[in-house]
C-alpha cells in the first residue's frame, strides 16, 4: 500500500522536503507519517487537508496509519 500523502507527493512529482515544507513540518517529521512510525497531531491533519486540497484527509491517515501499522506487526 502506498500512503495517501506519498501519493499525493508522487502525482504531483514533489519531494518529500517540498512537501514537508508546505505542510509546515519538516522533512523527517514528514518521513517518520508516511513509515507510521508517528501520528499527526490534529492541527496539522487539518493542515494536510488543506494542501492536498482534501485529497488527503484524516480518515485516509487513519486508514493508512492502521494498515501500515498491522502490516509491520505492530498495534494500531
Amino acid at each position: 500500500m502506498q500512503h495517501p500523502l506519498e501519493a499525493y507527493r508522487t502525482e504531483r512529482k514533489r519531494t518529500q522536503k517540498q512537501m514537508a515544507e508546505k505542510i509546515g513540518c519538516a522533512q523527517s517529521t514528514y518521513n517518520a507519517w508516511v513509515k507510521a512510525d508517528r501520528f499527526p497531531a490534529p492541527a496539522m491533519l487539518t493542515k494536510i487537508a488543506t494542501v492536498t486540497e482534501a485529497s488527503v484527509t484524516a480518515a485516509d491517515m487513519v486508514a493508512a496509519w492502521n494498515e501500515i501499522r498491522q502490516a509491520r506487526g505492530l498495534a494500531a
